[in-house]
């Protein structure tokens, strides 16, 4: 049938061995009704099926607890689940590429919050589970 000519088989050694993967440092949940599903993955777990890893780019990977703090967000999620698909019933859907369109504030923008300001953020998300005021009211900025 030919199975061991196509790109896969063919490629790998074994050929059913999976490729590399990185630990992503973000999980996001595919599926939500209102809020979306955001975690910080601070482990070396991969994730296999049940979520959307987000791997920032290398301008990205000094920003991680920035970009976590604003996926997590009112404004975050809000602009983010712009590019979501809509189901019936308020269920929203993530697919792979929503979130290459997602859109994502810029380095310079992360660079006016205080790296003290984003670890009492982080800690106070981990703990409470809600973004702090002082975050929300700086993201409330780029709806302008």
């Amino acid at each position: 049938m030919g199975f061991h000519q196509r790109f896969l088989t063919n490629s790998r050694t074994p050929c059913y061995k999976t490729e590399y993967r990185v630990p992503a440092p973000f999980l996001l949940g595919v599926f939500a009704r209102g809020k979306f599903k955001v975690a910080r993955n601070e482990s070396s777990r991969l994730n296999l099926t049940r979520c959307h890893v987000f791997q920032p780019n290398l301008s990205g990977l000094n920003y991680i607890d920035h970009i976590f703090l604003y996926l997590s967000s009112g404004v975050g999620q809000e602009i983010i689940s712009l590019s979501m698909r809509k189901y019936g019933d308020g269920l929203n859907k993530f697919g792979p590429n929503d979130l290459n369109s997602a859109l994502v504030p810029s380095p310079d923008i992360f660079d006016q919050i205080s790296s003290s300001d984003i670890e009492k953020a982080v800690e106070h998300l981990n703990e409470t589970g809600a973004t702090p005021g002082c975050i929300e009211s700086f993201f409330e900025k780029l709806k302008e």
